[in-house]
């Protein structure tokens, strides 16, 4: 459910409750919300904290993505120096797909100990080697077994909300829920002894359990989680599988 609320009138409600004359001076004048309000910074990183916290409420797009012979770590195909979108924030669970022979697979999200006993496995493999599954670590995204020879692929995954204009509506739930953490901050910034530093992101961080428990946030997609073990998805999945991991 979107919030009605444009950016600049969120801040115009904050600063109204606050009632907070430095603020007042600094981010607004006469009426209108000026380019270098500290409210626009604190939107924007409240936005950005609550899509990293419960990302499954964001935009879901994918990147080209190329898989190098010999390399764990994807990379852009557009800018190879580049390991990640820069509006990465989550992948989507099981979100790379990779083209083996001209069929595209979809591997499965690992863990980083379980995608290290995989690369254990697969150090003195031989022969035309394929990537099975993948790891995000080290805000990157790893395949194991290492391919012997380039892969294209794609990564799905939520974006970050883009930066707001004055016109814009945020993607968000609840618009009082931004509402409130602005003024939080800006008591924080005007140093109330109620509000200590750290209110802010202790007020996020509980209604963001609220909101995902209310479903507000969305999902992942699955009501149950499949099964794991298949490191393809498209995989048979055996009624044996839940008896212990499967050793790639």
């Amino acid at each position: 459910m979107p919030n009605r609320w444009v950016r600049d009138e969120i801040i115009h409600q904050a600063l109204d409750l606050l009632q907070g004359s430095t603020l007042e001076a600094h981010d607004r004048k006469e009426g209108v919300v000026l380019p270098n309000a500290y409210m626009i910074k604190w939107l924007g990183n409240a936005l950005d904290t609550f899509h990293r916290a419960f990302p499954f409420q964001g935009d879901v797009t994918f990147a080209n993505v190329t898989i190098q012979a010999n390399q764990e770590k994807i990379v852009l195909t557009a800018d190879t120096t580049k390991n990640l979108p820069d509006d990465f924030s989550a992948t989507v669970r099981d979100g790379l797909l990779v083209q083996i022979s001209s069929k595209w697979i979809r591997l499965r999200e690992r863990g980083f100990q379980e995608w290290f006993q995989s690369y254990f496995n697969n150090l003195n493999a031989t022969g035309a080697i394929y990537p099975k599954l993948y790891a995000y670590h080290a805000d990157a995204i790893q395949v194991s077994p290492k391919a012997t020879a380039s892969l294209a692929g794609q990564l799905w995954y939520y974006k970050l909300p883009a930066v707001l204009s004055s016109n814009h509506v945020p993607k968000f739930p609840d618009d009082d829920v931004l509402v409130d953490y602005l003024r939080i901050r800006g008591m924080e910034w005007l140093r109330a002894p109620s509000y200590p530093i750290g209110s802010a992101k202790a007020f996020a961080e509980q209604e963001i359990s609220k909101l995902r428990q209310s479903g507000l946030l969305g999902n992942t997609g699955f009501d149950v989680m499949p099964i794991e073990g298949a490191p393809y998805m498209d995989e048979v999945v055996d009624n044996f599988m839940w008896m212990g991991p499967w050793i790639f």
